[in-house]
């Protein structure tokens, strides 16, 4: 009788820490789910970043036309007069009246020659300073 009640309680006690381990083992696979979901959730928000960025570059290079040739030149000026005798003056003169210009005025020039190079992280530079 009191073997009987002894088997009784100890397969009361291993079914309980059967179903114990199960139960750790099923939170732990579900648990295990739900990273692989997120990882494979992450990789694709990475990977649609990525195509939206590739293509809002190919954009702006498609779309830039003469802009960035005539950006070239313009930003070119102060650099080939620089090598002028002479013309010191006038470059020092034209970036002091930038230098008193307002800051909206020189965000909107950064910005759209960033933009017409195709340079996105300067593009969020320009725009965030504004803010």
């Amino acid at each position: 009788m009191i073997l009987d009640a002894l088997s009784k309680a100890g397969a009361a006690v291993l079914g309980y820490v059967t179903r114990r381990a199960e139960l750790r083992a099923e939170a732990a696979a579900r648990a295990h789910e739900l990273r692989a979901k997120a990882a494979e959730q992450a990789a694709a928000i990475a990977a649609e970043n990525g195509r939206a960025l590739r293509a809002w570059e190919v954009a702006a290079l498609e779309n830039a036309g003469w802009k960035d040739e005539w950006f070239t030149v313009l930003l070119s000026v102060p650099l080939i007069l620089a090598f002028i005798p002479g013309a010191a003056p006038y470059i020092s003169a034209g970036f002091g009246a930038l230098e008193v210009c307002p800051d909206w005025y020189k965000v909107g020039v950064g910005s759209a020659i960033a933009a017409a190079f195709g340079v996105r992280p300067a593009v969020d530079f320009f725009l965030t300073r504004w803010r």
